[in-house]
């Protein structure tokens, strides 16, 4: 009575298996990866309003708006330096931020080639992916040992 028990135990596990396995199957991978279709789980044309941040300048002729987050952030462990939120028309676009020192900004680059795989254009120390969402720009000077990153929205986000 116990071999039973688990003969049939094994027999619903391995149909359960087989049914989960060819459900999954079907399904594709999701096209948008979270962290690249925004920025720390703040996605592109996130309204203002909904944020309900204090913003710290404003350009009114190109309809600009942006602020300064109060934590630092910090991407493979490095912080990145005088980041700025921009906001067009009260919705979210983009991220830009500094990396300081020689060291940090080869640890970022490295992530965002691990993380993003090839560069889609590099031109001597600037490198450009172009992903489903989301252009990044990463900016090195070695005169001054600092880079820029930017992660903005695509123009057209079709989801």
């Amino acid at each position: 009575m116990n071999n039973s028990f688990w003969k049939q135990k094994a027999v619903i596990l391995s149909l359960l298996t087989f049914l989960l396995t060819a459900c999954f199957a079907h399904l594709k991978a999701p096209e948008i990866n979270p962290e690249m279709a925004g920025f720390q789980g703040m996605e592109w044309d996130t309204s203002l309003e909904k944020l309900n941040l204090k913003i710290k300048g404003e350009d009114k002729r190109r309809g600009l708006k942006w602020f300064f987050p109060k934590d630092k952030i910090f991407l493979a462990n490095v912080p990145l330096n005088e980041a700025i939120y921009v906001f067009e028309k009260d919705k979210f676009i983009a991220v830009t931020g500094v990396i300081k020192g020689k060291e940090d900004c080869q640890k970022i680059k490295d992530f965002l080639v691990k993380r993003l795989g090839k560069p889609n254009q590099v031109k001597g120390d600037t490198c450009t992916w172009t992903l489903a969402y989301t252009l990044v720009l990463f900016s090195y000077n070695p005169n001054k040992q600092f880079a820029i990153l930017i992660f903005r929205k695509k123009e057209e986000i079709k989801r």
